[in-house]
This record gives structure tokens, sequence and C-alpha cells, in this order.
């Protein structure tokens, strides 16, 4: 992720509240968080070329809304949060298959929206090509610019969703994830409670790492809640 100093937010809201809200927060952690009035405003003063990442205020779920989010799409390719004034699961969903990386309530705790803009800023970063996204954990090393995955020196073959997952993990190193986390950032769809093909994947992945199951260095289970991902050192 950019050093925090170079981290520029744009909040696109006309809610003056929103802004103060998320202020303290985000200066807490060193992001510059910038305001545009409308979607409008945000693409004309070409905030979208200066900015890592975009909160977009949509309101109500309107369904005339929708072009907004495809508008933005158009003109920005970094991560894109939706906060709504009520919790819609279906306009949720569609929001996601049109662009949205992730859609909050508006309502939602300031600490819980800028750990999801941290967590965005982690992921976008680890999927750039270049400088700065080779992460070595022990003897494990996952090149993101490469795509490629080495242990103790070793290519490690991965299916593409088992890479997915394991950047996952990456991104969220040292945090708990539950299988609903992964299952929204694999298929941008909330996990039903019934498919175990998250279970499937976290066993193949630790097969490939070489994991123990009972004694992992890499990947831990942490019962009732998801999945750790460590150093491997310890």
């Amino acid at each position: 992720m950019p050093q925090n100093k170079f981290v520029k937010v744009t909040l696109i809201s006309r809610e003056d509240g929103l802004l103060l809200k998320l202020k303290k927060f985000f200066q807490d952690k060193g992001y510059c968080l910038e305001l545009a009035q409308t979607w409008k405003d945000a693409l004309e003063t070409f905030y979208e070329e200066e900015s890592n990442l975009i909160i977009y205020d949509l309101g109500t779920s309107d369904y005339e809304k929708v072009a907004e989010i495809c508008q933005i799409r158009l003109r920005f390719q970094g991560p894109l949060i939706i906060l709504m004034s009520e919790d819609n699961p279906d306009f949720n969903l569609l929001a996601l298959e049109l662009g949205a990386d992730d859609c909050l309530c508006r309502s939602a705790p300031g600490q819980l929206i800028t750990a999801k803009v941290m967590s965005l800023l982690r992921r976008e970063q680890l999927s750039r090509p270049g400088k700065g996204s080779r992460v070595v954990l022990g003897k494990l090393v996952v090149d993101t610019g490469y795509r490629e995955v080495r242990l103790a020196g070793k290519p490690v073959e991965l299916t593409t969703i088992e890479y997915d997952l394991l950047c996952f993990l990456v991104c969220n190193m040292g945090s708990v994830v539950s299988r609903d986390d992964i299952h929204q950032a694999l298929y941008h769809a909330e996990y039903d409670g019934l498919n175990r093909s998250i279970d499937l994947y976290i066993s193949r992945l630790r097969k490939k790492l070489g994991d123990d199951p009972v004694a992992p260095r890499f990947l831990k289970t942490v019962r009732g809640a998801g999945y750790l991902l460590v150093d491997g050192m310890h």
C-alpha cells in the first residue's frame, strides 16, 4: 500500500456530516480525505486521477442511480466503496456486479469504513505489478508482479482461485477473515452458509504450502471465526 501521506481518498457526498464523521478516522491513519458534492464534480475535476480510492455516498437504493456507478467505473479503476442509507441486499449485489468493491450502510461506524478502506488499498497494491509487489512470509514468497509463489525457493503451482485466495489472505495478514469475507472477495456474493468450497480451497492451499492442519505454520483456523494468515516464522 502507498505511504499514508500519499493516500488520497475522495468522498462523494452531499452530507457534510458524513465528512466530519470520517475525517478524524482518516486523519488518524494519515490519509488525505477530499470531498466532492456529486460524482460529476469528482470526474470533472479529475479526482479520479489523483485518488487512490473513492467512497460514493449513493443514499437510497434507487435503481436509476446504478448508471452512476457505471459512469465512475468507466473513468476510475481503483477501489470503489458504495455507502447506502439502508441495507438492501439485492441492490448491494447489483452494485458489486457493476464494479463496486464493497457496499456499506452510511450508519456504519467510522472505524469499520476506515478498516474497509485500508483492506481495499492493501489488496489494490498487491494486485499491481512492479515494485512493492513481493511479499515475504518466512520461506513463503508471493510475487504479485509475476503471479508467482515460491516456498523455500521452489515454485508452488496454484490454480487461479487458489492464488486469488492466497492474495486475499496476504492482504489481510494478521487479521482473522471469515468464510463470508473470503466468499465475498472471491465470488462477490454473500456466503449462504452451505457452500463448502471455501473449506476445500483452504485445504488444498494448506497442502500446497506444506502446512500441517494440526500445527500450521502459515494458515491457521480460528474456531468459530475464520482463518488467519501469519508469517510462518513461528
